[in-house]
């Protein structure tokens, strides 16, 4: 996510902790839940195998402005129900078949599996391009 300024991202985070906290209090937990969806509520399966995201993460280099890079994610699939499902089992199949040449410690996805999921995501349409900045 590209937030314009410091402030925005500081007003995000803020939002994001006044959320958790209004969520821990039963009565305002309550009131939310009222107004999300219900179990068995969500997607449709026509909903979920026609449905696709995309977006973009873009990182800025502190000294050197050439080195900035944006990588455009795309999908196919509803996102929270078939994207997901796909990146666990790539994710898995990446940690139990490839060599990672990593060894013990935490590991985010991206530093621990690398280009080897990035290679396995593609093959279930899920995909990720460097364009333009």
């Amino acid at each position: 996510m590209l937030l314009p300024s410091r402030r925005a991202a500081l007003l995000l985070a803020g939002g994001s902790m006044l959320g958790m906290a209004a969520l821990a209090i039963g009565p305002l937990r309550r009131l939310i839940g009222k107004r999300l969806p219900q179990p068995g509520e969500g997607p449709s399966l026509s909903e979920r195998e026609n449905g696709f995201f995309e977006f973009f993460v873009q990182a800025h280099h502190p000294e050197d402005a050439s080195k900035d890079v944006r990588i455009q994610v795309k999908g196919k699939r509803d996102p929270g129900y078939g994207a997901t499902s796909r990146m666990l089992a790539q994710a898995g199949l990446s940690l139990a078949f490839d060599d990672l040449g990593v060894e013990g410690g935490i590991w985010t996805p991206a530093s621990g599996l690398g280009d080897f999921l990035v290679e396995r995501l593609a093959t279930v349409d899920i995909t990720f391009e460097e364009v333009a900045i």
